[in-house]
């Protein structure tokens, strides 16, 4: 279940920027502080990946992926160092992998960077207010009230915010947990040692029958089939003499 916007009457009801919804209800903050114990997670194993695959050359490179902000220039980089060391099906997994990490990884990315708020048409929910949204509001007017427990007023666009209820922070959480799982046993295979035996984990289905990953596989697939042949190209005519 993703997470869902104000509609209806209850866009209507005010949105109060609101930090203190963190302690008001200790539950869901938890479930959000798991949320970022397993994003800081993946982007770990993305660098030790990164490490597996260049081994003793690795320390340029860690050096320059620890400069990267984002998971997906993170992930590039990984991908570009696979290209050099694994096959195909194991390029394919790495990417089906990857849309798994970065689609579970967008609400990491909203429940640290969004402003919290609350609403009483979603009590017991964190309301995550858009900041260019809240930024493009803040241009339309001046607000002098204090920023905590201050109310959007009906000028600010409440469709435009994600309601996190407890039963959508739990299945985020397993979202983001199940990807973490897939990464770090990927991470696994490709260890030397464990790669060249290539006996998998015992009692554990191969990663590509995993049925998230399988299915993330047959679309990767299905776009391949569709994208067209580049054509060779034409050979140039030279001058005439």
């Amino acid at each position: 279940m993703p997470p869902y916007r104000p509609a209806g009457k209850k866009a209507k009801e005010t949105v109060f920027i609101r930090s203190q919804v963190a302690e008001l209800y200790p539950a869901l903050s938890a479930r959000a502080a798991r949320c970022f114990a397993l994003g800081a997670q993946i982007e770990s194993l993305y660098g030790a990946i990164l490490i597996t695959f260049l081994g003793a050359n690795a320390k340029p490179a860690a050096a320059m992926y620890r400069s990267l902000q984002s998971l997906n220039a993170q992930s590039s980089v990984v991908q570009a160092a696979a290209e050099a060391v694994l096959n195909e099906q194991e390029l394919d997994l790495l990417a089906a992998i990857t849309v798994l990490c970065n689609r579970a990884m967008k609400h990491r990315h909203r429940l640290a960077h969004w402003v919290w708020g609350s609403s009483q048409s979603f009590p017991d929910a964190i309301v995550l207010i858009d900041p260019q949204h809240l930024l493009e509001y803040e241009m339309r007017g001046s607000y002098f009230s204090p920023n905590e427990g201050r109310g959007l007023l009906a000028a600010f666009d409440k469709s435009t915010c994600f309601v996190y209820d407890e039963k959508v922070l739990r299945e985020v959480v397993a979202e983001l947990a199940e990807a973490e799982s897939f990464l770090a046993e990927f991470r696994m295979s490709v260890i030397p040692h464990i790669r060249e035996k290539g006996e998998g984990f015992p009692g554990m289905p191969p990663l590509a029958e995993r049925p998230a990953l399988k299915r993330e596989l047959q679309i990767l697939e299905a776009r391949r089939q569709k994208k067209p042949l580049t054509p060779a190209p034409r050979p140039r005519k030279g001058r005439k003499a």
